[in-house]
């Protein structure tokens, strides 16, 4: 679809996670096509580096943060990523971290795997 944008809009704010995400849908000139991106709003960091065709339900936002979760552990995090504490969006117990081996954290009230 290019850079043909027709109209930004917030058309839903809700808590994930005990997080507050917003949805944003994009229309585009010359279609009919919509693109949904989710935001975390504490943060202001967009979450989807491929934006949804449908407009996405709280269980795929939930199934977005888990697959960031598991990239960030994993180190396959996208570089779209790069410089953002992905950690604090995952997992909402902020400065709930522990450490099992002054290496890997997890969160003390979740277990939510936060990586290295």
């Amino acid at each position: 679809m290019g850079n043909q944008v027709l109209s930004t809009e917030t058309v839903q704010t809700l808590t994930v996670n005990k997080r507050v995400m917003q949805i944003d849908r994009t229309a585009w000139k010359n279609t009919d096509g919509l693109s949904f991106d989710v935001t975390d709003v504490a943060t202001g960091q967009c979450l989807t580096v491929e934006s949804f065709d449908e407009w996405p339900s709280a269980g795929t936002i939930e199934n977005l943060l888990e697959q960031l979760a598991e990239d960030r552990v994993n180190g396959t995090l996208d570089p779209f990523f790069d410089g953002t504490p992905i950690a604090l969006i995952v997992c909402a117990h902020e400065d709930q971290y522990v450490s099992d081996d002054d290496f890997t954290f997890r969160c003390r009230d979740c277990g939510t795997n936060l990586g290295r």
